[in-house]
């Protein structure tokens, strides 16, 4: 369990959550949310939700998901989805803090590993409250799946049934999933895949049965067509995000074709898969997986550094409480570096300009998350005590 009798530490977490509340209250505009009541109302009203406007990037699935808006009155949901935004944010933070806690030491250094990482792991979740997207409940639900799995015991089954969630959302998310579930695989057997397969065939069924056959074949066609179209986008940096990703990189700068991009993509993340057969820990492979994902994602948009907050916090521990000086470890110097590229490596401490012109089009941060990764698999895991979270 977190160290959390000292006054400091509890201080510091209903500062977090009253700071979040004031922000969103300050900068709150609900534009995704009034999206998604916009792909509710024409899903409802059997008009398209592909093709020309485009009205959704997520899966056919994923999207007809959002027609159930409209069964609820919109300002109330504005306002509920506004604290339960704040609430997951919180529920990330604690469940972290409990998988990775920091050692016992004085109630200042506490306080300040708090901020530090969460700083550090937070960046652009802002823009996320402000405008009430649901990529705060994707990431949740990653990170309490993980959580489940830890030990194998009891809950693993609904572990992997919330990783796998997402991924009806967001695709490229189906990495962590899929090497998360070949990790439990190897000690639970093959009936460990009827439950990805419960949960895609489930939402297909669903979509079949209130949409009809006609209707899914052509919405996923048109989606196929419109994602693509909206990586180009993303690509070429004409895209609103925050931090692209490393294939946007190939793909802008040295103008290799999406063909050649994909092909580097699915190269890594079967790279990925295959450590997931060797890798017995499942908190360090949550943690590589993420950070692989961020990395060879199209765009890796404020959100993803979501994604990074796992890790984010280990580095922290093992960098700021290991007695060695920085210098002498390579691993503690490159853990250091991405700890605080991260936080300074943003528009709000280096300018909008700046960034703009010099962060994005070479993909900096993106390159500071591959030093992360680099040394994140050298760090000593089993030195972790576990504690499971509430």
């Amino acid at each position: 369990m977190v160290p959390v009798k000292t006054k400091l530490f509890l201080l510091s977490y209903f500062l977090l959550g009253f700071g979040l509340i004031l922000y969103g209250l300050n900068r709150y505009n609900g534009w995704d949310l009034d999206t998604y009541f916009a792909v509710a109302d024409a899903a409802a009203q059997g008009k398209q939700i592909y093709g020309e406007k485009h009205l959704t990037l997520y899966p056919p699935p994923g999207g007809y998901c959002l027609e159930l808006l409209r069964y609820f009155p919109r300002k109330a949901v504005h306002v509920v989805w506004f604290f339960i935004s704040i609430l997951l944010v919180l529920r990330i933070v604690w469940m972290g803090l409990q998988l990775f806690p920091a050692p016992q030491t004085s109630s200042t250094k506490l306080a300040f590993y708090f901020w530090l990482s969460v700083w550090a792991a937070l960046q652009g979740v802002g823009a996320q409250i402000e405008s009430g997207n649901i990529n705060l409940l994707l990431m949740y639900f990653l990170m309490e799946g993980m959580t489940r799995l830890e030990g194998l015991k009891n809950r693993w089954g609904w572990g992997l049934v919330l990783l796998w969630l997402p991924v009806l959302f967001k695709p490229y998310l189906g990495l962590i999933a899929f090497g998360l579930t070949l990790s439990v695989w190897k000690k639970k057997g093959w009936k460990v895949f009827s439950i990805p397969a419960f949960v895609i065939l489930t939402a297909l069924f669903i979509s079949l049965l209130t949409k009809g056959l006609s209707r899914v074949s052509f919405d996923f066609k048109n989606w196929l067509s419109g994602d693509v179209e909206h990586i180009h986008r993303a690509f070429t940096l004409s895209a609103n995000a925050v931090n692209f990703g490393i294939p946007s990189y190939f793909y802008h700068i040295f103008g290799w074709p999406l063909s050649a991009v994909s092909g580097l993509t699915l190269f890594f993340s079967l790279l990925g898969l295959l450590y997931s057969l060797y890798e017995k820990n499942q908190l360090k492979l949550f943690c590589l997986l993420s950070m692989l994902t961020f990395c060879i994602s199209p765009a890796s948009f404020s959100y993803s550094m979501l994604l990074l907050w796992f890790p984010i916090l280990y580095f922290t521990k093992e960098t700021l409480w290991d007695e060695a000086p920085i210098l002498q470890s390579w691993k503690k110097m490159a853990g250091v570096l991405f700890l605080f590229a991260l936080i300074f490596l943003n528009p709000t401490f280096t300018g909008r300009a700046f960034f703009n012109d010099i962060i994005v089009p070479h993909r900096i941060t993106t390159w500071f998350v591959v030093l992360g990764l680099l040394s994140l698999g050298r760090l000593d895991w089993d030195k972790r005590e576990f504690d499971p979270p509430c």
